[in-house]
């Protein structure tokens, strides 16, 4: 009777262990699922960081190509001046002759 008390107190310890092991399996699944989710949202909001990104970029390129058509009437000298080349006239050297 006693060998059998004794088995039945091994198996009682056997499955206690196999319910905290479980217990345990099911926690780390549970932190597993949590940083999934965490990393999914972070990857959405990467995405939409991107996409603002690109935005931006294509904005500032319009706004460079916009400036460099606007820099295109100026023209740098060789002292350093600048003037604009639209509204520069040469004016005629010398007298003109009348009559």
């Amino acid at each position: 009777m006693e060998r059998m008390t004794s088995a039945v107190e091994r198996l009682t310890d056997i499955m206690d262990e196999i319910a905290s092991a479980s217990h345990e399996q099911t926690r780390g699944i549970e932190q597993v699922d949590q940083a999934i989710g965490q990393t999914d949202e972070v990857t959405q909001q990467n995405a939409a960081l991107v996409k603002q990104a690109a935005a931006a970029a294509g904005s500032m390129e319009e706004q460079a190509a916009y400036l460099r058509s606007a820099m295109a009437v100026f023209k740098i000298s060789q002292t350093g001046e600048s003037s604009r080349a639209s509204t520069k006239k040469e004016r005629p050297r010398g007298r003109a002759k009348l009559g």
